[in-house]
């Protein structure tokens, strides 16, 4: 073929040969710019089901658009031959390049992640490789990374599923011929069985153990050795070999033989890699591989007898010394919320450290005697079970809040933490005017998260900023308590100002309180402020770039502004320095938004116990098509508030789901009635009122969520109960508003933080 005119394509050499296919090195005497062109030969052109192939990898790869994946440029036809004409890319491939040995660890991680980056890009589209390994990935001469050969790629729209795509796939593999090089497959590959994207992903870790270790887990002397030993055998650790832990725990969850076991998304392959590049640099400004720093949980303190006027020290100190170590960036710690409820229980220490998944656990017991307060406190290794260090400190009574300075100094003394004086400014308590005052806020801080809770809350906070108006964190609280509190009660839109008012006091106060910049942070961009909460996230992260929270707030201000898969990134960020944290379930509603419900469940199930996503979770099973379970659980959430907010907005769906639309209707207006600030909880009524087929309510609702900041737009305009609103004139032009104010803030995030 050298040397012969294709069309007005010069060939001027060959690059390589494949079962689909020649490759050839041309020059386009039209452009002027070389090229590569894949030719079909003749007797495989002839063949329909190889012909179909051909084709197909031409749709496939002219819908990717990444500069990670080769660039495809035409497709066309010359003396029968159909041929397609992509980028040429000048460099050797990976498979060439660890014919020399191991790479980097550096270069394994950078690798890792342009691969990767790809993957979620195809797999976005529905394109799912089915062949990746170190022959198709090149690195040019400026060391980018390419992913050639989406040869063997399939389109896989979930909508058709089932049968029908069961029957393609063995016309596709030739009644079950296994496609694809062997030692690089997934175990549902080498069966001969349908892949879906998760096979790329355990072939993303076969090129990465391959890159760590300088040979591929699997080996054997023929096909059938190398396809029973990925069947049946769990290769060495890299970390035997040296590698990072985390690294080795990315590559063993990649090369999980359950597909269920793998990591269900190339995005969360991406978020684990991040953190190990940042640890792997020393940098501060991002979070370090996870399990790197040690995680601590701070178990509520008991009391050594019954006292009903110190009971509620326990877990308020506990609280306290929480708050303060949150502020040291080389040490992770379990928030108040995972803990609560071991309050005023009698603990089992080591079931508490499975449960917590932690690595360090503080534990104590007081006691008050006349004007003063002994704490006696023992900080534990859960692996070992060893003392690190044991103590008892005693102040006056007046001077508790001494208390929480001198554990969390012991603590980082005893886990040999660096504590910066910036960071040991930043965790020393924000001493009140007022003991009174103090002891008014611990109480409030021992009151659960209940409506009954909150509202005890409330007036102990309320007493306390009377007494001290200058207490940052009483103020803190009171906002978090009254957002509880309004969305539990069914609160109208009026005591948002009241909240907003909080916030704004505590960082008037201490402008780097945590609590009250997630808090303000949340409120902003649920009230049509998302670019104020996307600066509060950042100052967050600023001040902690590992603290757990700054994260998952950062997650929830990306949600609000439709910015899907950089909210599961941040979200899954938290998720890892906080692993299992039930505060974290609303990373479900980016799966429910993307119509990927059983992650969604998953999330959810974070707190599985709680009524909200009991609901939430029969919500998604419901759209998924587990109609009877889904409608048991809503019923089932719908009765634990049937008043409030989840017996109405459950109770509306499940109303028109029956076709009962007068009573769905009813609920609607009960619930829509108080009124609300959050702009994503009118959209939950736009698209209520939709499956109802109540236009105006639709309209009216949905225009105060775009109005209230609400622009999830990706969400908007697939949601499946928006369906027979959607082509309505006044929802539509409310949709396209969505649409350009989600592109607007896509612009600023991008350019600002990306």
């Amino acid at each position: 073929m050298t040397g012969r005119l294709l069309a007005h394509y010069e060939i001027t050499g060959l690059l390589g040969k494949g079962g689909m296919g020649e490759v050839y090195r041309a020059r386009d005497t039209k452009l002027g710019r070389e090229v590569a062109l894949k030719i079909l030969p003749a007797g495989i052109a002839a063949d329909p089901v190889r012909l179909q192939r051909f084709q197909r990898e031409a749709r496939t790869v002219a819908g990717l658009n990444h500069p990670n994946i080769v660039t495809l440029y035409s497709v066309e036809e010359a003396d029968g031959a159909p041929f397609l004409t992509m980028e040429l890319v000048e460099g050797a491939n990976l498979q060439q390049t660890l014919s020399t040995g191991k790479a980097d660890l550096s270069e394994v991680v950078r690798v890792g992640l342009a691969v990767a980056d790809a993957l979620a890009a195809a797999h976005a589209k529905g394109v799912v490789h089915r062949d990746l390994k170190p022959a198709n990935i090149v690195l040019d001469r400026e060391g980018r990374v390419k992913i050639l050969d989406f040869g063997m790629a399939k389109m896989t729209d979930p909508s058709d599923a089932g049968d029908f795509q069961a029957t393609l796939d063995a016309a596709l593999t030739m009644e079950g011929a296994i496609l694809g090089t062997a030692p690089y497959m997934a175990p549902e590959q080498a069966r001969g069985e349908v892949a879906d994207h998760r096979a790329d992903l355990w072939a993303l870790g076969v090129v990465l153990y391959e890159m760590t270790v300088g040979v591929r887990p699997f080996v054997g002397d023929n096909m059938p050795a190398i396809l029973h030993r990925i069947n049946s055998a769990e290769p060495t650790s890299v970390a035997h070999f040296g590698a990072p832990p985390a690294l080795a725990t990315i590559i063993s969850r990649t090369l999980a033989k359950d597909p269920g076991q793998r990591y269900q998304s190339a995005r969360d392959v991406i978020t684990d890699l991040q953190m190990l590049a940042t640890s792997l640099s020393g940098g501060g400004s991002a979070v370090p591989a996870a399990n790197v720093l040690p995680l601590l949980a701070v178990l509520p303190f008991s009391g050594l007898r019954p006292d009903p006027e110190t009971d509620y020290l326990g877990f308020a100190l506990a609280d306290q010394v929480i708050g303060s170590l949150a502020y040291i960036e080389n040490l992770l710690i379990k928030p108040s919320s995972a803990v609560r409820k071991y309050q005023g229980q009698a603990v089992d220490q080591a079931a508490a450290a499975r449960d917590l998944k932690v690595d360090y656990l503080l534990t104590g017991n007081y006691l008050k005697v006349g004007d003063t307060v002994r704490l006696n406190v023992e900080l534990v290794r859960t692996a070992t079970e060893e003392m690190v260090w044991r103590d008892a400190i005693q102040v006056r009574f007046d001077n508790v809040f001494e208390l929480q300075d001198i554990v969390s100094e012991k603590v980082v003394h005893g886990l040999e933490i660096q504590f910066p004086q910036q960071a040991r400014d930043r965790a020393v308590a924000y001493v009140p005017a007022n003991p009174a005052a103090y002891e008014f806020y611990l109480r409030s801080l021992s009151y659960p998260h209940t409506n009954e809770g909150d509202r005890l809350a409330i007036g102990m906070l309320r007493h306390s900023i009377e007494l001290d108006e200058g207490f940052a964190p009483a103020h803190a609280e009171l906002g978090d308590r009254l957002g509880s509190y309004g969305m539990l009660a069914l609160q109208g839109p009026g005591i948002f100002s009241e909240i907003e008012a909080c916030y704004r006091a505590a960082l008037a106060r201490d402008s780097e309180n945590l609590q009250a910049l997630g808090g303000l942070a949340g409120l902003s961009a649920e009230t049509n402020k998302i670019y104020e909460a996307l600066e509060l996230s950042d100052r967050m992260l600023r001040v902690n770039p590992n603290h757990p929270r700054s994260h998952y707030v950062r997650h929830s201000v990306l949600r609000i502004g439709g910015l899907l898969d950089e909210s599961w990134a941040a979200g899954r960020m938290a998720l890892s320095l906080d692993p299992g944290n039930p505060g974290f379930r609303s990373l479900g509603f980016v799966c429910f938004y993307t119509q990927r419900y059983d992650d969604a469940i998953e999330m959810f199930n974070l707190d599985k116990d709680a009524f909200h996503n009991i609901a939430w979770v029969g919500f998604a099973k419901y759209m998924k098509g587990d109609k009877a379970e889904g409608l048991k659980m809503m019923e089932s959430g719908a009765a634990s508030e049937p008043d409030g907010h989840l017996g109405h907005h459950f109770g509306a769906l499940m109303a028109g789901w029956r076709g009962d639309f007068a009573e769905g209707r009813e609920l609607a207006r009960q619930w829509e009635a108080p009124g609300h600030y959050d702009c994503e909880w009118w959209y939950n009524l736009a698209n209520t009122y939709a499956l109802l087929g109540d236009l105006e309510g639709c309209v009216r609702t949905l225009k105060r969520s775009v109005d209230g900041g609400f622009i999830c737009y990706d969400y908007l305009a697939q949601d499946p109960l928006m369906e027979s609103m959607r082509s309505e004139p006044a929802v539509a032009a409310l949709l396209e508003q969505a649409r350009r104010k989600h592109l607007a803030f896509k612009e600023v995030y991008h350019a600002k933080f990306v």
